[in-house]
């Protein structure tokens, strides 16, 4: 989903909103009358930052440089012939989009958010997961208009997806810093839960390699009962093994860029 024409998104407004309740306000919560606008100019008359006189007149210096081959956004002429101010024309864009550019510097991402997406999906492919209010999941993007990664990401998480753009150079050390304030591996980790990383006095273990789909595949094979009088133990060990299956088949998919995933099974002997 492109920018509407007539703006320009590094005229977004950057704001660090100082908590995931405060920038989920700002998401939910279009201006009563500016976000009602079907169209910049519109969206500029109802903030009264510019007259219509003001506006008929930038939309025939538009027309003008249109037919002559020059397309340029309304808004930068109405800066140009000094109608406003290029700070009013960054805050009218953000709110009658609804949509800015986040410095996530006080933010602290919602643990909920950051276990739907692995740290290294995050680190792949420059994402952060931010809050999560009931089907919904707020992350940050580089370019939340990556159709492909977006259709990738809404599969991994099975959520709605609200894409925000970072601001330049913040994202990467945000993912780094929440990641570590909440490192439970999320990719093995039943949706919407986080796996603390186990600790003995303070220090970590070490990094174990991460099995693959066909090892897991193979591991619950061979933990499933044989019979309904099964212990209790071995049913929750095959659930836990299924759960870390199929995020290990859907991060696979994802690291493949695959469009879709086939399982085919094979008749009992």
């Amino acid at each position: 989903m492109p920018y509407p024409k007539d703006t320009d998104p590094s005229l977004l407004q950057c704001i660090q909103p100082p908590s995931t309740d405060a920038l989920w306000m700002l998401l939910s919560t279009p201006h009563p009358a500016i976000g009602k606008a079907r169209h910049l100019g519109e969206a500029l008359l109802h903030a009264g930052l510019i007259t219509p006189a003001a506006l008929a007149s930038s939309l025939q210096t538009q027309q003008e440089e249109r037919d002559k081959g020059n397309a340029r956004p309304i808004g930068q002429i109405l800066v140009e012939q000094h109608d406003l101010s290029q700070d009013q024309l960054r805050q009218v864009i953000s709110t009658w989009l609804g949509e800015y550019m986040v410095d996530p510097a006080h933010l602290q991402p919602e643990p909920d958010a950051l276990a739907l997406v692995p740290r290294t999906v995050a680190e792949r492919e420059s994402v952060l997961p931010l809050l999560v209010r009931d089907e919904s999941l707020a992350l940050l993007m580089a370019d939340p208009y990556d159709r492909m990664l977006l259709s990738e990401l809404r599969f991994l998480t099975q959520r709605r997806l609200i894409p925000i753009k970072a601001a330049p150079g913040t994202l990467a050390p945000a993912i780094a810093k929440a990641y570590s304030v909440h490192p439970g591996d999320a990719s093995d980790a039943p949706r919407g839960k986080i796996v603390a990383g186990g600790t003995k006095d303070g220090v970590r273990p070490p990094p174990t390699a991460r099995a693959t789909s066909q090892e897991l595949a193979q591991d619950l094979n061979d933990s499933a009962p044989d019979s309904q009088t099964a212990d209790t133990d071995v049913v929750s060990e095959s659930d836990n093994t299924l759960v870390r299956l199929i995020n290990s088949v859907i991060n696979e998919a994802i690291a493949h860029r695959a469009s879709d995933i086939h399982i085919e099974t094979e008749p009992a002997p």
